[in-house]
C-alpha cells in the first residue's frame, strides 16, 4: 500500500505518525520511508514504538547531504536508517560495493542499499553491465531504502511460508512470527561487509563502519538465513538513547533473547569513538535461558548494566550489545552517546531535556512576569510552548501548547484506545519549526506570545498562559498536490495552508500596535493586526509577473524566509522584505548555468515596490523541496550605505550573497574569493571541534540555507556581514556520486561595505548550518563582541573579529541544532548567557564573562524578539521599578525609586508615565487613570524621588519607563500603607517572632484578591531581613469574598508565617504572625513593610525602636 503524508520527503512529523499508525492497522510488516521531517514529538517517536509492539519494521533512508547529523526518523531506535552504495564507476563499473558520495552516514547507519538504479535499457555483457547502455532512472538514499524495505518483506515472507509449512516450528513462541527485530538482524547480519579489499575510496573497515555500515544488503542470503536453527537471537539497547548525553553512573537498559534456541550468552561493552579499535566489557552472561514468552514486540528491558562514566573524557561512546544463542548464530545492537561533564559555565538547572524536539529557529529571552529576569521562550516538536525561567523551572501556567493535529484516528485506532497491550500512543500537539515572536501587541503593558504552526494556524497567548482573544487564526485553506499520477488537487478542508516560517512583528498601520506579518507554503504573505483580523489587502499572492502568469494552484511555491520589517525606503511607513521559494531559469549564475530565485520588498498598503523583485542568482536554484529553493532564507536589513535608507541582504540557494539597496539596485556582493585566510581545512571527524581554516581548494565559496546578521565585528562602526556558507568542493559532486566529494562547512564574514571577505575567516564548521544562523554578543567582557554560531554538528562555536574562541570554547552539544543561539541576561546579575536547543530536545545555558549592558550586535535569530531582521532595532524596553516607595506632605506626594534604564537596567530611559488613581491602578485599568507629569529619567543605577501635588482624591501611584522607540517597561505601584503596629521578638537564631497590622485604604476586589500571591518584604534602612510570600492557593476566602485567611501552625509553608488575616468591609485590615524566624538582620531605626498583591506594591514607612528583646512600632 501507498500512504501519503505530505506534499515533499521534507516531511511534517505529525502526518508521517499518523501514516505510520495507518499501515500498522492496515495490515503492514514492514514501513519504507524516504524521508526526512522537520520535527520529532512524543507522538511520532510513540507511532514506532507502535509499529514495533505490532511487529512491524521501520525503515528509513539516510538522506543524501554527505553528512553524518540526525535525522529524523533515522534516529529513532525502532526505525532502521538506509544508507547508499553505487557502482565504483558510472563507466566502467566493476563493482557495487563503493559508498555513495552523497549518502549520510555515522554511528546510526544499519547498511547501505543500491542507489543508481539500472534501467530497463540496460544491457548485460555476461554477468557484467554493459557499461555503454548504463543508464541511471533513480539514485539517492530515497531508492535505497525500498530495497531494504523489499527485503525485509522477503524475510518476513519467507519466515511465514515456512511457519504455514510447519518448517519453522512457533509452537512455544508467544509471539508466532518472525519478530521484526529478527529480521532486522537477518538484514544486518547477512549484508556483504564492504571491507578495504573492495577498492572502496572510503576509510571503511572489516565489520560494521560508519560509511557502510554493516555492509552492502544481500537479498538471498537474508532469505536464507530464515531456517529453524539460524534465525539469530535478538539485541537490542533501549537506553540510553541515541546521542543522548551522559554522566556519572548510568544504567543501560537492554534487551536480549533468543527466541528460536534454547538458550544464550550476551556481553555488553563500550568503547570510545564512533568506530572504537576496543571495547571494554559492562556485562556479560553464558548459559541465559531463553524466553519463549518474549520478543521484541513486547518493548521490554529484560537487562541493565551500571555504566561509571566519571573517569571518562567527554567525548562520544559506542555501546555494543552481542548475543549469542546456543546455536551459535548471533545477533548485535549499537548505540552511540556522549559523556558530557557538567560545564563550569553550565547555568544551574541545565542542560535540561525534554521530550520533543526543539527546531524552533526563534528562542527568545524576554521577562514575562516583570520580575526583571528573562524567560527562554521556545516552541518544539510537541507543538509545546515554553517559557523557563533561569534557574530551569517552568513560569507558571506553561507550557501552553498549539490544537490536536487535525484527523487524529482518536476513536478508530488501536494505538488510541487506552489499552497499553495495543501500544497506546502519546499523543502530541502540531508541530511548531519557525519559532516565537514576543512582544506587546496592544500595548496594553502585558507581553504576548506568535507562533505558526504546520495547520496554517497562528496562535498568541498573554504572558500569563492566556489565549489572546481572536486567535487562533488560520491562513486560507487550499489544496494539495497528490505526488503520483494524476496528481490531483487535494482540497485541504479541515486546516489551512501550513506555516513554515517565523512570524514578524511590526506596525504597519501607524496605530503603534503591532501587526503579525508571515508567509506561508500557499505562496501567500499574511498580516494580522493584533486583535487577529486580516490587514487589508493581506494576504496577497507573490510571485514575478515578468515571469509567470500567476501563483500555481498545482504547486505553490512555499514562503519558508521570515520576513524583514521596517522603514526601507525612509518614507516613514514600515516595509516588508521577504523571500519566496520561486525559482526561474533565467536570469543565470552564468552562460548556460543554474537559475534564480526572487524576493519582494513589499509596502504596507500591499503594493511591491519599484525594482522589486530582486532577482538572485544561483548555481542550482531548485536543489530540495522547502529547503534549498530559490529564496528561503530570510533577509537581513541594516543601514550600509549610511544615508537615510537601509539596505537587505540575501541571496537563493548556491549563490552569492548580495547587499540591495531600497530601489532594488545592488549594492555590494560577497565575494565567495578570496578567502581572507586558508588553512588545513577539516579533519573530517565529527566527534571533534572544527574551528580552523578553510583549505584554499574550496574557494570560491557559495551561500546557501543559513541565515546571515549584519554586526560590528571590529568597533569601527562599519558594518560585517556574518554568514554560513559552503566550499566549492560540493560541486564535485556533479562529475560523479561514488568518488568521495571534499569539501568544507564555512562561516563566512564579509566587509558590508566592499563584498570582500575579511582577514582570519571563513572558519570551518563541523556541518550544515541548516536554517541557524550567527548571533554576535560579547561574552569576554572584553567590550568587543564575539561571533556564536552552530551547525548540524555537535558543537557551539564562539569567534572574535581574529577568528579566535575564548577559553571553554567551543561548546560541545551532542547534538544537532538548527535554533540561532540567543543572548541576553537572564538572571539579572550584570552578566549576559548563552541560550542553545538542539533538535534532540536539549537546552542549554552557558553563563559569560560578557556584560549586560553592551552595544547591542545581533543577539538572537532575526535580531530581536519581535524577529524584525533589523540591525539596530530596539525592541527591548526598561526594566520594572522595585523599589517605589511613597511618603505623604501637605498637600504633596514625594515618590521615590532608583532609576532603571533603557533596555532592562543599561542606559537611560527617555520619559516616566506616572499615573495616579483613587483605586488601585492595575494593568487593566492603567491607560484609564490620571496622567502626573514629572522630570525625565536619569541614568540607570541613580536614585531618583519627584515631589508633586497629586489629583484630588488620589491614594494610589503607578510608574514605569519609557525608552526612546516607544517601549514601555512594566508599570510599579505603590498605595496607602499604613502601619498600626509591629513587634519583632529576638529570642535567638530560628526562635525570632514577629506580629504586624496594617491598613489598606482599599477593598479586597480593587486589591485582585481573592487570587494573588501576597509577599511581605522588611527592610530596616537600605538592608531586607525578611521575605515570605503566601501563595494564592492557599488563600481561603470566606463566603461573602470581603475576607482571606492563611493559616500554618507550623509556619513551613510561608517562611515561618502562621497566620495572615486580611479583610473588611470599608478598608482592608492586615494581620501577620510568623515564627521559628532568624531576624538578626532587624535593628531599631528607619523601617519599611512592603506588601505586595500579586503585581501591586503597597508600602509603608516607620521607625523602629528598642523595647528589651523586643523591637517595636509605634
Amino acid at each position: 500500500m501507498n500512504v501519503r503524508i505530505d506534499d515533499t520527503f521534507v516531511c511534517e512529523s505529525a502526518n508521517v505518525a499518523k501514516g505510520a499508525i495507518y499501515a500498522v492497522d492496515a495490515g503492514a510488516s514492514v514501513i519504507s520511508m524516504s524521508l526526512g521531517c522537520t520535527t520529532a514529538s512524543r507522538f511520532s517517536r510513540g507511532a514506532f514504538d507502535y509499529a514495533t509492539s505490532h511487529n512491524v519494521l521501520a525503515v528509513n533512508a539516510a538522506a543524501n547531504e554527505f553528512s553524518f547529523h540526525q535525522n529524523f526518523q533515522s534516529v529513532f531506535d525502532d526505525v532502521m536508517t538506509i544508507g547508499a552504495n553505487v557502482p565504483d564507476n558510472r563507466n566502467l563499473t566493476t563493482t557495487w560495493r563503493q559508498k555513495a558520495s552523497f549518502s549520510n552516514y555515522g554511528a546510526h547507519l544499519d547498511v547501505v542499499a543500491p542507489s543508481d538504479v539500472p534501467g530497463a535499457s540496460m544491457g548485460l555483457s555476461g554477468a557484467e553491465p554493459n557499461d555503454t547502455a548504463y543508464t541511471g532512472t533513480a539514485s539517492g538514499t530515497s531508492s535505497s531504502t525500498p530495497h531494504a524495505a523489499g527485503v525485509a518483506a522477503l524475510v518476513f515472507s519467507r519466515a511465514r511460508d515456512l511457519i504455514a509449512a510447519s518448517l519453522l516450528p512457533v509452537g512455544p513462541l508467544a509471539l508466532k512470527d518472525i519478530s521484526a527485530q529478527e529480521v532486522r538482524q537477518i538484514i544486518n547480519q547477512t549484508a556483504d561487509d564492504i571491507t578495504p579489499a573492495d577498492g572502496t575510496s572510503y576509510a571503511v573497515s572489516v565489520g560494521w563502519d560508519k560509511y557502510t555500515g554493516y555492509g552492502r544488503i544481500n537479498a538471498k542470503r537474508a532469505v536464507d538465513r530464515v531456517a529453524a536453527n539460524t534465525i539469530p537471537p535478538e539485541a537490542d539497547i533501549n537506553s540510553p538513547d541515541w546521542y543522548t548525553l551522559v554522566d556519572g553512573t548510568v544504567t543501560v537498559r537492554f534487551y536480549a533473547n533468543a527466541r528460536w534456541a534454547s538458550s544464550f550468552a550476551y556481553t555488553l561493552e563500550v568503547g570510545g569513538g564512533v568506530e572504537p579499535t576496543s571495547f571494554s566489557s559492562l556485562a556479560s552472561a553464558a548459559g541465559v535461558a531463553a524466553n519463549p514468552a518474549l520478543s521484541s514486540a513486547n518493548r521490554v528491558d529484560n537487562f541493565s548494566a551500571g555504566w561509571n562514566t566519571a573517569s571518562l573524557a567527554n567525548g562520544l561512546y559506542t555501546l555494543r550489545l552481542r548475543v549469542t544463542d546456543n546455536l551459535g548464530n548471533a545477533g548485535e545492537d549499537r548505540m552511540a552517546v556522549w559523556v558530557r561533564h557538567p560545564d563550569p559555565q553550565d547555568q544551574p538547572g541545565f542542560p535540561r531535556h525534554f521530550d520533543g524536539s526543539l527546531e524552533s529557529l526563534s528562542v527568545a529571552l524576554v521577562d514575562l512576569d516583570d520580575d526583571n529576569e528573562l524567560e527562554i521562550i521556545f516552541a518544539d516538536g510537541n507543538g509545546e510552548i515554553h517559557a523557563v525561567r533561569s534557574d530551569g523551572s517552568d513560569l507558571p501556567g506553561f507550557p501552553v501548547h498549539t490544537d490536536l493535529p487535525r484527523n487524529l484516528p482518536l476513536a478508530t485506532s488501536p494505538a488510541f484506545d487506552g489499552n497499553p497491550a495495543n501500544g497506546e500512543v502519546p499523543v502530541a500537539y502540531t508541530p511548531i519549526i519557525g519559532g516565537v515572536a514576543v512582544a506587546d501587541l496592544d500595548r496594553d503593558g502585558q507581553q504576548e506570545i506568535v507562533v505558526g504552526a504546520s495547520d496554517g494556524q497562528l496562535y498568541c497567548w498573554h504572558a500569563d498562559a492566556s489565549v489572546c482573544a481572536g486567535f487562533p487564526v488560520s491562513t486560507d485553506h487550499g489544496t494539495s498536490r497528490d505526488q503520483y499520477p494524476p496528481h490531483a488537487q487535494i482540497p485541504n478542508a479541515s486546516r489551512g495552508e501550513g506555516i513554515g516560517a517565523t512570524p514578524a512583528l511590526g506596525d504597519l498601520d501607524g496605530d503603534g500596535k503591532l501587526e503579525i506579518i508571515v508567509g506561508a507554503v500557499d505562496q501567500k504573505l499574511y498580516v494580522w493586526h493584533a486583535d487577529g483580523t486580516r490587514m487589508a489587502p493581506f494576504p496577497i499572492a507573490l510571485f514575478d509577473a515578468g515571469s509567470a502568469p500567476g501563483v500555481s494552484t498545482f504547486a505553490p511555491k512555499a514562503i519558508i524566509s521570515s520576513a524583514a520589517v521596517a522603514d526601507v525606503d525612509n518614507d516613514g511607513v514600515n516595509d516588508i522584505v521577504v523571500g519566496t521559494t520561486e525559482s526561474y531559469s533565467s536570469p543565470q549564475f552564468a552562460p548556460g548555468v543554474g537559475g534564480s530565485g526572487r524576493a519582494y520588498l513589499v509596502h504596507a498598503n500591499g503594493t511591491i515596490a519599484a525594482g522589486w523583485p530582486v532577482k538572485p542568482t544561483s548555481i542550482n536554484p531548485a536543489s530540495v523541496p522547502l529547503v534549498a529553493e530559490g529564496v528561503g532564507t530570510s533577509p537581513v536589513l541594516a543601514n550600509v550605505g549610511g544615508d537615510a535608507k537601509l539596505e537587505a541582504a540575501l541571496t537563493a540557494f548556491l549563490g552569492d550573497a548580495t547587499i540591495y539597496k531600497a530601489d532594488g539596485s545592488t549594492f555590494a556582493t560577497m565575494q565567495g574569493a578570496p578567502f581572507g585566510a586558508t588553512g588545513a581545512g577539516s579533519d573530517l571527524d565529527e566527534t571533534t571541534p572544527e574551528g580552523g581554516l578553510a583549505r584554499s581548494s574550496d574557494q570560491p565559496s557559495h551561500f546557501y540555507v543559513a541565515e546571515g546578521a549584519f554586526a560590528d565585528l571590529a568597533g569601527t562602526g562599519l558594518l560585517d556581514y556574518v554568514a554560513g556558507e559552503v566550499g566549492n568542493g560540493l560541486l564535485g559532486f556533479a562529475t560523479d556520486d561514488g568518488t568521495p566529494v571534499v569539501f568544507d562547512h564555512l562561516l563566512s564574514v564579509w566587509s558590508a561595505t566592499t563584498g570582500t571577505q575579511v582577514p582570519a575567516f571563513p572558519r570551518v564548521m563541523e556541518d550544515w548550518q541548516f536554517f541557524t544562523g550567527p548571533a554576535v554578543a560579547d561574552i569576554t567582557g572584553d567590550g568587543l563582541p564575539e561571533i556564536m554560531a552552530t551547525s548540524g554538528g555537535f558543537f557551539v562555536h564562539a569567534f572574535n573579529a581574529a577568528g579566535l574562541e575564548p577559553t571553554g570554547w567551543p561548546k560541545l552539544t551532542g547534538q544537532w541544532q538548527t535554533s540561532t543561539p540567543s543572548v541576553g541576561d537572564l538572571d539579572g546579575d550584570g552578566t549576559v548567557e548563552v541560550v542553545q536547543t538542539t533538535r534532540l530536545g536539549t537546552l542549554f545555558v552557558w553563563k559569560t564573562a560578557g556584560g549586560a549592558c553592551q552595544t547591542d550586535q545581533w543577539r538572537k535569530f532575526r535580531h530581536d524578539e519581535w524577529n524584525t531582521g533589523t540591525f539596530g532595532k530596539d525592541t527591548r524596553r526598561p526594566a520594572r521599578i522595585t523599589d517605589l516607595g511613597a511618603a505623604g506632605g501637605a498637600g504633596t506626594v514625594t515618590l521615590s525609586w532608583t532609576a532603571v534604564g533603557d533596555d532592562g537596567r543599561c542606559g537611560t530611559a527617555a520619559s516616566y508615565d506616572l499615573r495616579a488613581s483613587a483605586t488601585p491602578i492595575t494593568r487593566a485599568n492603567f491607560a484609564s487613570t490620571t496622567p502626573v507629569g514629572i522630570a525625565p529619567p536619569a541614568a540607570a543605577g541613580a536614585a531618583e524621588s519627584r515631589t508633586f501635588a497629586p489629583p484630588a482624591g488620589t491614594l494610589f501611584f503607578a510608574l514605569r519607563a519609557i525608552d526612546e522607540a516607544g517601549n514601555a517597561g512594566p508599570i510599579a505601584t505603590v498605595g496607602p500603607l499604613t502601619l498600626r503596629r509591629v513587634r519583632l521578638t529576638h529570642a535567638g537564631a530560628g526562635q525570632d517572632r514577629l506580629s504586624l497590622t496594617a491598613r489598606i485604604a482599599a477593598l479586597l476586589a480593587p486589591l485582585g484578591l481573592p487570587g494573588q500571591n501576597v509577599t511581605l518584604v522588611l527592610r530596616s534602612g537600605a538592608t531586607q531581613f525578611y521575605s515570605a510570600t503566601v501563595p494564592a492557593a492557599a488563600l481561603v476566602p470566606n463566603a461573602r469574598g470581603t475576607r482571606v485567611r492563611f493559616r500554618d501552625p507550623t509556619g513551613t509553608l510561608a517562611n515561618g508565617i502562621t497566620s495572615l488575616v486580611m479583610g473588611g468591609r470599608t478598608r482592608t485590615d492586615v494581620t501577620i504572625r510568623a515564627r521559628h524566624l532568624s531576624l538578626g538582620g532587624a535593628a531599631a531605626g528607619p523601617f519599611t513593610a512592603i506588601l505586595r498583591i500579586g503585581s501591586l506594591e503597597l508600602s509603608a514607612t516607620g521607625t523602629l525602636r528598642a523595647a528589651g528583646p523586643r523591637l517595636v512600632l509605634p
